[in-house]
C-alpha cells in the first residue's frame, strides 16, 4: 500500500512538473500508401532532469501507448496517438523527397493532456496544449531496417485553475531516433528528448513498440 502510495505520488509530481504529451514518433520518413494503416502498441520511460536553486529533481516513470495511422493519398499520411497517463496526440505529415533509400518529410501535430491534482479539499486542474512542428528523415538499409530521425519543435500552452490560477507558455526543442526493424511486422527501437529554451528542464523517453502494417485504412475510404 505504502509502494503504491509513493508510485501515485510520484506520477502526481511528474505530470505537475512537465505537463508534457508522449513525444515518441514510431514513424519513419516514408508514408503510408492510401488505405493501408500501421498499428503501434508498446512502452518505455520517461525520464527527467530539473534544476531549482541547489535543489535538482530526477523522476523516471514507465508508461505505455498505442497509436494508429493511416495513408490518405499519395505521399500523406496521419495518426493518432493515446498514451497512459492520459494524453492524446494527433499529427500528419507529407512526403517531400522519395528516393530508393531515403525520404524526407514535414509535418504538424498537436497534444493534449489534462489532469488534476487534490490536497485536502482544495481541487486544482491543469490542462496543456502542444503545437508540433516536426521534420523527418529515414534512410531504408534494406527492406527490413530503416534509421529515422525527427527534429521537433513544440509550442506549450498551459492553464491552471482551482486554488491557484495562471497561464503559460512554454518553448521546446529537441526531437526522436531509431529504427524500424521489419517490414509487414517488427518493432520500433526510439529514444526522444525535449529542452525547455528558457529553464533547466529536459526530459528524455525511452520507447519499444510493436508494429504491424496492413490494407484495409478506415478513415481513407470516407475521401
Amino acid at each position: 500500500m505504502i509502494r503504491l502510495c509513493l508510485g501515485v505520488c510520484a506520477l502526481a509530481l511528474l505530470v505537475s512538473q512537465t505537463a508534457c504529451v508522449s513525444m515518441s514518433s514510431l514513424q519513419t520518413a516514408e508514408t503510408l500508401e492510401k488505405g493501408k494503416k500501421q498499428t503501434t502498441f508498446g512502452g518505455g520511460t520517461f525520464n527527467t532532469n530539473e534544476t531549482s536553486g541547489t535543489t535538482t529533481l530526477n523522476t523516471s516513470l514507465p508508461y505505455v501507448e498505442a497509436s494508429y495511422r493511416e495513408g490518405f493519398g499519395e505521399n500523406f499520411d496521419a495518426g493518432l496517438k493515446v498514451t497512459i497517463i492520459g494524453s492524446y496526440t494527433a499529427d500528419a505529415k507529407y512526403r517531400l523527397i522519395d528516393t530508393k533509400s531515403f525520404d524526407f518529410s514535414v509535418g504538424a501535430g498537436i497534444g493534449y493532456l489534462s489532469y488534476t491534482t487534490v490536497s485536502g479539499t482544495t481541487e486544482t486542474k491543469t490542462t496543456a496544449y502542444d503545437f508540433m512542428l516536426p521534420i523527418y528523415a529515414s534512410y531504408r538499409f534494406t527492406d527490413t531496417f530503416a534509421a529515422y530521425v525527427t527534429p521537433r519543435y513544440v509550442y506549450r500552452m498551459a492553464n491552471t485553475s482551482g486554488a491557484t490560477t495562471a497561464d503559460s507558455n512554454t518553448t521546446l526543442v529537441g526531437g526522436a531516433a531509431g529504427v524500424k526493424i521489419g517490414k509487414s511486422w517488427g518493432v520500433y527501437l526510439e529514444g526522444a528528448y525535449q529542452k525547455d529554451t528558457k529553464s533547466d528542464f529536459n526530459m528524455m523517453q525511452y520507447n519499444v513498440a510493436l508494429f504491424w502494417e496492413e490494407a484495409g485504412g478506415i478513415f481513407s475510404k470516407m475521401f
